[in-house]
């Protein structure tokens, strides 16, 4: 027998419900939390109002149901009546037969749901285990002396730690809950959003017409007859309540107008509006910014020590944005000065109009990214500020943080940079087809051909009208400063790109755009393909994202993106993929020793290799899916696939709140304040957490809209032919992806009556859209041999 003690690597919020849930201390009424935390550590555990031991085989708890007792007239004891126990499975065996095989001793804790009933200490033998379903929510009891039954306990990550502390302090007294949750919600990263309902998927399982929960995947008991479900179509979604019930019909899977809404609830995110309060403070600063004062900036300003404190009028300089044809937020406006090779990216000055920890500020950060859809937008700043004062509109006086950027002509070293607060206006709102159509006109079609990327083109023309590619006009510019200017800088960034390949990676990537109606209905489907005008944006991004980054390691206080080279099982894993496909770099192979053969030289030798075969798009696609997820961090690493030893995000502040972040570190430091510093840097940690997670959300909420729209493009094709890349055989079922004309499915290959081998790329037909898997349903055709 031992006391319970809580280990240091345990989060804040599972020690605060231990504590809470474990402690022999009564919680007197307005006793503040941190003083009872420190009354309640190493305590014995609480239940039925008994004192018990933790079993020595007891790794770790998890408390699932509390309850609550009267102490005295103004206190009272919380009682543990249910918990998730982790304990030793060879414990287990040993107490089960003295004579045990080495195959049955394991050393990973197995996870057992308890009901404490037991009036003495508790051992192994007395808990009563039970087996949880994963086809339903009702429990079987096992007996206590069969432990070949006993399977491991799988949480569904909706139902993880933060979901089951806050659900069951609701036992405890609601006086002292309140308290509980506002200290816990200040070391949380993300609060669980708390479904009021379950959408459900009208499906057939086992000849019986079931209601499935599209994010679990579980089949619901709702209180309906068969008769009732059978009249419902299949594929119908419904609304169901806590009881079962349900209480809406939504519509049809297969219709396409609720994609939104199912995203949204599968990734567990439910947009909210903005408070009156957060519009008003938005509104405010809106205006109070209008007629802002600026002074000249001097001659020859690279080489001198600017008034930090002092904004600057740039409203001269033939500033231009270069954006998407439908973008209603313009962050980022680029001016080259080709006399004296000053490279100007201005960038709107979020900062000054969103006061930190403000009603505004706090709502911008629990949303932490703006979430795109193709007729919808959830800003994470209200239209106030991300469309209007904050955008930088053609003709319109706008506050901005500008980096300039003195550029060596022929090797394109950054020899100088400064970075100051001005007021600039954009003479010119333009298109990437405006830019590309202007210099491809200007410049011979060699310049042209190597400032794009070899990326691979992809023919994507559909069969029907419906989806046919839109053919946007190209205006001509009609400003002679900023075509010179264009003009300039695009023989840069040739110089730019080629420098950056030396130690980085460029991914030729599908990015599919999706145009729909009011009713979500698609209108048509783009292949977005990388040309000049996207060169131009992105050297000029890169620059003015690595100049902040290194601006912030120079003041020892950041906030960097970091992404990590491959760990090394991923990488050879990677390595043996593209080997089974024939794309090994045979130039690499007996240099295998030497210092300069790193992972970054290996697999810019099997993109060469893999463009020599026309495998490009395949090879890129295999080596993104192995490659680490880059993430915010408030200490550098670098990043791998830019090559860069410091790199941060400082172009995107109306759309990303970890540029809002590093825009008021360097202000912060502009403007010599220490304590802003110290203060925006002691809750980094826990912001950027959720900001990580935020980003992993949204991704997967835009990722999985796009998988629905493309099942509806697929279905209106059917049948047509692809090429897939095959990454796992079962049985008769090849899994793969299809790799030119969809995105963002899987598709499952019939292979009853061929041999088709993982990591092949083979001939397909599609036949059929699952909706039910959400997959595409295949034959092959013909095989190619890979080999």
């Amino acid at each position: 027998m031992r006391k319970l003690s809580i280990k240091n690597g345990t989060k804040y919020a599972e020690k605060l419900a231990l504590f809470h849930a474990l402690s022999k201390t009564p919680i007197k009424t307005g006793s503040p939390i941190q003083s009872f935390l420190n009354e309640c550590k190493n305590k014995l555990i609480s239940t039925k109002g008994e004192y018990y031991f933790l079993p020595k085989d007891v790794k770790f708890m998890v408390v699932t149901k509390l309850e609550k007792i009267p102490h005295t007239d103004t206190s009272y004891k919380l009682m543990l009546t249910e918990a998730f126990f982790s304990i030793s499975y060879k414990r287990l065996q040993a107490q089960k037969d003295s004579t045990k095989r080495k195959d049955s001793i394991r050393t990973t804790p197995y996870i057992y749901y308890v009901t404490l009933t037991s009036k003495k200490p508790l051992q192994i033998h007395d808990l009563l285990l039970i087996r949880i379903k994963k086809d339903s929510k009702k429990y079987q009891e096992i007996p206590k002396n069969d432990y070949r039954k006993v399977m491991q306990l799988e949480l569904h990550y909706k139902h993880g730690l933060n979901m089951i502390i806050n659900k069951n302090l609701y036992h405890a007294n609601n006086q002292h809950t309140s308290h509980i949750k506002q200290d816990s919600k200040k070391h949380k990263t993300t609060e669980s959003n708390a479904a009021t309902r379950h959408i459900c998927m009208i499906t057939e399982r086992k000849k019986r017409i079931v209601a499935q929960a599209l994010d679990t995947r579980m089949i619901l008991p709702v209180k309906a007859t068969q008769k009732a479900l059978k009249a419902l179509p299949k594929f119908t979604l419904i609304a169901v309540n806590e009881n079962n019930e349900i209480t809406e019909v939504l519509g049809n899977l297969t219709q396409g107008s609720l994609d939104r809404e199912i995203a949204l609830y599968i990734n567990d995110y439910t947009p909210k509006d903005f408070s009156q309060k957060a519009l008003n403070e938005a509104e405010n600063m809106a205006k109070s910014f209008m007629n802002t004062e600026s002074i000249p900036l001097p001659k020859n300003h690279i080489k001198k020590q600017l008034d930090n404190t002092c904004r600057y009028d740039l409203t001269h300089l033939p500033f231009c944005t270069i954006d998407p044809v439908n973008a209603k937020d313009h962050d980022d406006a680029i001016y080259y000065d080709s006399k004296h090779s000053i490279l100007y990216v201005a960038i709107a000055d979020v900062s000054s109009y969103v006061s930190l920890d403000s009603t505004l500020d706090k709502e911008a950060r629990d949303r932490a990214f703006s979430l795109y859809f193709p007729n919808k937008v959830f800003p994470m700043l209200p239209p106030q500020l991300s469309s209007q004062a904050c955008s930088l509109k053609q003709d319109e006086k706008r506050l901005a943080l500008v980096w300039a950027l003195k550029l060596h002509k022929r090797n394109v070293k950054v020899l100088h940079s400064q970075i100051f607060k001005a007021v600039i206006c954009s003479h010119a709102s333009l298109n990437y087809k405006q830019v590309s159509h202007f210099l491809e006109s200007r410049l011979d079609s060699k310049s042209c051909k190597n400032m794009e990327s070899s990326e691979t083109k992809f023919d994507s023309k559909p069969k029907h009208s419906a989806h046919t590619k839109q053919s946007i006009e190209s205006k001509p510019i009609n400003n002679q400063a900023i075509e010179e200017s264009l003009l300039a800088f695009s023989k840069i960034a040739v110089l730019l790109y080629k420098k950056r390949m030396q130690n980085g990676i460029d991914l030729a990537l599908r990015d599919f755009s999706l145009q729909v109606d009011d009713d979500e209905k698609l209108d048509s489907i783009t292949i977005d393909s990388k040309d000049i005008s996207h060169t131009i944006v992105e050297e000029a991004m890169l620059l003015a994202n690595q100049a902040s980054a290194m601006y912030l390691h120079s003041i020892k206080h950041g906030i960097y993106r970091n992404h990590a080279e491959p760990n090394k099982r991923d990488f050879y894993k990677l390595l043996n993929i593209l080997a089974d496909m024939n794309i090994r770099p045979k130039s690499i192979e007996s240099k295998r020793n030497k210092k300069h053969n790193s992972m970054l030289t290996t697999l810019q030798a099997l993109q060469k290799e893999a463009i020599k075969q026309n495998k490009r798009h395949i090879a890129d696609f295999c080596i993104v899916r192995h490659f680490a997820k880059a993430n915010y961090m408030s200490n550098s690493i670098g990043h791998f696939g830019l090559g860069f030893p410091f790199y941060t995000h400082f172009t995107s502040p109306i759309r990303r709140y970890s540029d809002l972040l590093v825009h008021r570190l360097i202000t912060a430091h502009l403007h010599n304040n220490t304590k802003a510093l110290q203060y925006i840097m002691r809750e980094a940690k826990t912001i950027l957490a959720h900001i990580n997670k935020r980003e992993v959300q949204f991704d997967s909420i835009e990722s999985y809209y796009k998988r629905l729209k493309m099942l509806r493009y697929a279905q209106d094709l059917l049948p047509f032919s692809d090429e897939a890349l095959v990454f796992m055989v079962r049985k008769n079922v090849a899994y793969g992806f299809p790799l030119h004309k969809v995105g963002y499915c899987s598709v499952e290959i019939d292979c009853k009556d061929c041999v088709i081998n993982t990591h092949e790329v083979i001939q397909i037909q599609i036949i059929d859209v699952d909706f039910n898997t959400l997959s595409l349903k295949a034959e092959p055709i013909t095989q190619k041999n890979n080999t």
